[in-house]
């Protein structure tokens, strides 16, 4: 489960998905190394002379198609509300590389639970149709009362549309 709270300064809301699971830590692990390894292959085998340039192309190829799932296993995202500043930032951190920055943030609708594919999707709307997907929960109750916190935190509604045709506002 992930976090909400509110940053040092009091006037941030801060909304973090959570430390990584374990799992997908080791897989992005692998993928890293199992790239390094192909990385210092393909160097190798473009060194050695022009007959083996070709397997280092399929090797630098093999590292490109590696490469987004390594990146997708090992991606944190949390979300920073300035509300004072009307300013949000959306944070990304790959291993120890964090990036992100502030951007004037958009009117802020409401807050759904959604179901979808066996997960509960707590999803923040602004603009009519965009929004930002902040968590999914397996049980409806921890995306409910998820949802609940980040409504009053962001001072904004909080609708449940987990039965299909049957939604309904609770706050």
């Amino acid at each position: 489960m992930g976090q909400l709270g509110r940053h040092k300064s009091t006037k941030i809301i801060v909304i973090d998905e959570g430390p990584l699971p374990i799992w997908k830590l080791v897989i992005a692990s692998f993928l890293y190394a199992l790239m390094f390894f192909l990385f210092a292959w393909a160097c190798w085998f473009f060194y050695q002379n022009t007959f083996y340039i070709d397997i280092a192309v399929y090797l630098v190829l093999l590292l490109s198609t590696i490469f987004p799932f390594a990146f997708f296993y090992s991606l944190h995202l949390t979300y920073y509300f300035d509300i004072d500043k009307k300013q949000f930032k959306e944070e990304f951190k790959i291993v120890f590389y964090t990036f992100g920055k502030w951007k004037p943030m958009p009117e802020l609708e409401y807050v759904s639970i959604f179901y979808n594919r066996k997960v509960f999707e707590v999803n923040l709307w602004y603009k009519r149709n965009k929004h930002f997907k902040l968590y999914n929960f397996y049980l409806k109750k921890d995306a409910i009362e998820t949802g609940r916190k980040i409504a009053i935190e962001l001072n904004v509604s909080l609708l449940d549309s987990t039965e299909k045709g049957n939604s309904k506002w609770i706050l």
